[in-house]
């Protein structure tokens, strides 16, 4: 699950660099960026050996770009309990399937090499529900009830 208290956008000049000819030729791209602060992601993990990587991970946590570094803050052992219909989620991605959602989809990689640069395996499309999403209606589906923040968590399982 995922959220942030406030965000803005900037504009941010990135220079693109051309030796077509003789010379080099510096061309200037001019984007719009979004930046958003106080961020929190939770992550539910199964298997505790890989939480316990958190505690010290051999490379910075990012959010995306190479300067959002990321900390931890706590890791728990809590107890969920398991739902068979979803009815409050938000914060989270839900594989495109047939749950209709209206939300944005983005296709998403869900499998890595090992090797670095690591690349992509497999990428799927995936509904992206903001913080404050409220569901319309009930959907089947696999998941969890994080009693302690009252939301709902999609599970994603690529072991089957």
């Amino acid at each position: 699950m995922y959220s942030f208290g406030c965000q803005t956008v900037e504009l941010e000049t990135i220079y693109q660099f051309s030796s077509k000819s003789s010379r080099l030729i510096t061309k200037p791209n001019v984007m719009r960026r979004q930046i958003l602060f106080d961020n929190s992601l939770w992550l539910y993990l199964s298997n505790s050996r890989v939480a316990d990587f958190f505690y010290k991970p051999y490379f910075q946590l990012l959010l995306g770009r190479s300067n959002d570094l990321a900390s931890v803050q706590s890791i728990e052992q809590i107890d969920i309990q398991p739902l068979a219909e979803l009815t409050k989620l938000r914060g989270t991605s839900v594989p495109v399937g047939n749950i209709p959602l209206a939300a944005p989809i983005q296709a998403l990689p869900v499998s890595f090499t090992n090797e670095i640069p690591r690349r992509s395996m497999g990428t799927r499309p995936f509904f992206l529900l903001e913080y404050d999403y409220v569901q319309p209606e009930a959907l089947p589906g696999k998941g969890f009830l994080d009693p302690q923040l009252d939301h709902e968590i999609y599970w994603h399982d690529y072991t089957e």
